[in-house]
């Protein structure tokens, strides 16, 4: 015991002045001698029974729990992806889009050609946008319009005065 009160003395003496130290020292020992001298008394045996098997139903439940909230999550996740193969599966595709040209009976005798010019406009917006949902669309095409523009956006910045001027 006076070895560790030495010890003690010598890491606590490196933050406080070495008197103090010496003092807590001493208090730190009388203090152990007074928990050896006075033990506390042993519970009773049906005491630790008794808690052992609170804290065994405690973990329990805890265990039941999480259990339960793994179980949920599970259910959940199965619900969803059944939902979705059943859509899948048993939903039955679209009729196919019969395109009706309802829209050239008024316009057709009619002397505005910016109207016929919408009108030919929507028609080949009807059906690209049908060919798309069809999955027949090639986008190809698009992508090579892309690719020139960003070619003619480059040559411009290139071009530009202002670019370098920030």
């Amino acid at each position: 015991m006076p070895a560790k009160n030495e010890e003690f003395e010598r890491l606590f003496g490196e933050f406080v002045p070495k008197d103090d130290a010496q003092i807590a020292g001493r208090e730190v020992a009388e203090g152990l001698g007074l928990f050896l001298q006075y033990p506390a008394p042993e519970p009773d045996e049906d005491v630790l029974r008794r808690i052992r098997s609170e804290m065994s139903q405690a973990l329990v439940l805890k265990h039941r729990a999480h259990a339960y909230r793994a179980v949920r999550y599970a259910a959940a996740v199965a619900a969803v992806i059944i939902a979705g193969l059943a859509t899948f599966f048993f939903i039955p595709d679209h009729p196919p889009v019969k395109v009706v040209d309802l829209g050239a009976v008024w316009w057709e005798d009619s002397e505005s050609s910016a109207v016929s010019v919408l009108a030919e406009e929507v028609d080949g917006i009807v059906v690209e946008m049908i060919r798309i949902s069809r999955q027949e669309y090639d986008f190809s095409d698009v992508v090579s319009d892309i690719e020139d523009i960003e070619i003619e956006e480059m040559e411009y910045v290139a071009n530009s005065d202002d670019f370098w001027k920030g």
